[in-house]
């Protein structure tokens, strides 16, 4: 009887192989993955895997990539991520197609000597002996040190003295948990290019078929519920369309998550504002910069409109305005039991929590408003320089060269490992 019983299963299961493919392809992933890592060993080659939780992620681990690719070509690169489909920031981390899959599926894998991701808030924890978070966001609301995901690290980087300053007051608050992190006073690497001056506004205008000599706006909203576009929708867009048609370039450049369909179903409601935005690319004369590095936009932009985005920190970096949607209903989210809860004692009022340099910016209270703030902006651009100079002396750690100090630090990293 259970040999007959074996049979039919075995006939079964032939019937209906398609429902095992993905099961069958894991396995021989698997086994193409494990051969990789012992002959990467056998030449002496040291494995190390990156983590995207989201491809817009890619350009806070590139610059790092390349550096470690300069200093050390023997190691041997492997890519989590969790967001199906390719991206064009893929391509210059150089990591072979095969080797991409979901972290879930790397998990049982113990070869790895060094873990490294700019997402603090993993959900699973990595089983591998040095667990690197290189963070990918200045300490804007709140969310950077939450415990319950920084117990599964091992070493932080942190970015510039304001993430120390907020990296200590976590401490105070889970002294256990900070007793076993490592911190490196590394700086922000996605940053370097910008603050060194190697993008050419031509360029990247030019890209868009915007033309350089006119004055130019971005808009970078944050997500999730509060933030601009879930309490103004499509009036922002309307608005922001109003000042291109006055004569200004305006590039928008939605948040990363907004691209990942399974991840708006809970910060957008499911709601496709990358389809909505193209909706006016289309019939406006609104840019979409894409699922891309902001990075170059901001370069070449003269004002800022944004919600409650750490980008804005970064904008401050080349000491322009910065104007201010409202948001607060977000704001009172911060500091309270949620997805926002944080261990600061006054989070709304905390430039280490949600501040997000709004002290040194325009805040407005509707779309209407913000077209207003635009044109006095680009008017004065100066009216805010001494409160922005006070920000940006508090946001970075060797600025220009943060790649170079946090690949050192990682093939250090390796160096402790191996010894």
């Amino acid at each position: 009887m259970r040999l007959w019983a074996s049979i039919r299963l075995r006939l079964w299961q032939l019937a209906h192989w398609r429902a095992y493919l993905p099961e069958m392809r894991y396995r021989f992933w698997r086994i193409r993955i494990g051969l990789a890592l012992r002959r990467g060993r056998r030449r002496g080659r040291k494995p190390v895997l990156l983590y995207l939780a989201v491809w817009g992620h890619a350009p806070f681990l590139l610059p790092i990539v390349r550096e470690l690719r300069r200093r050390a070509p023997d190691l041997d690169l492997y890519l989590a991520v969790d967001q199906p489909g390719d991206h064009p920031e893929a391509a210059p981390l150089g990591i072979a197609r095969w080797r991409w899959r979901p972290l879930r599926d790397y998990l049982p894998i113990r070869g790895f000597r060094l873990f490294v991701t700019p997402a603090n808030n993993i959900r699973h924890h990595p089983p591998w002996p040095r667990r690197v978070c290189v963070f990918h966001s200045q300490p804007a609301k709140g969310v950077n040190f939450q415990d319950e995901y920084l117990r599964r690290f091992d070493v932080l980087f942190l970015l510039g003295p304001l993430y120390r300053c907020a990296y200590e007051a976590y401490a105070k608050h889970y002294p256990e948990t900070a007793a076993r992190l490592r911190t490196f006073d590394v700086g922000y690497p996605k940053l370097d290019g910008l603050v060194r001056g190697d993008y050419r506004r031509e360029d990247i205008l030019g890209g868009l078929g915007l033309a350089p000599a006119r004055s130019t706006v971005i808009f970078a909203p944050s997500f999730g519920k509060g933030a601009a576009l879930d309490v103004y929708g499509e009036a922002v867009f309307q608005a922001l369309a109003e000042l291109a048609d006055e004569g200004f370039n305006v590039i928008v450049k939605l948040h990363p998550v907004a691209y990942d369909p399974t991840v708006r179903q809970v910060h957008f409601a499911g709601k496709d504002w990358p389809g909505i935005l193209q909706g006016y690319v289309r019939r406006t004369r609104l840019r979409d910069a894409g699922n891309v590095d902001l990075t170059p936009f901001l370069a070449a932009s003269d004002v800022m409109v944004t919600d409650v985005s750490s980008a804005a920190l970064d904008f401050m970096l080349l000491d322009r305005p910065v104007v201010y949607l409202d948001c607060p209903e977000f704001l009172a989210q911060v500091g309270k039991p949620g997805p926002y809860h944080t261990f600061l004692d006054n989070p709304a009022g905390d430039l280490r929590a949600a501040d997000v340099g709004r002290s040194a910016g325009v805040v407005v209270p509707d779309p209407e408003a913000m077209k207003q703030a635009v044109r006095k902006s680009l008017e004065n651009p100066g009216e805010l320089s001494e409160a922005r100079r006070r920000i940006r002396d508090q946001l970075l750690y060797h600025p220009g060269h943060a790649a170079g100090k946090a690949a050192q630090v990682l093939l250090d990293l390796l160096e402790e490992e191996e010894g």
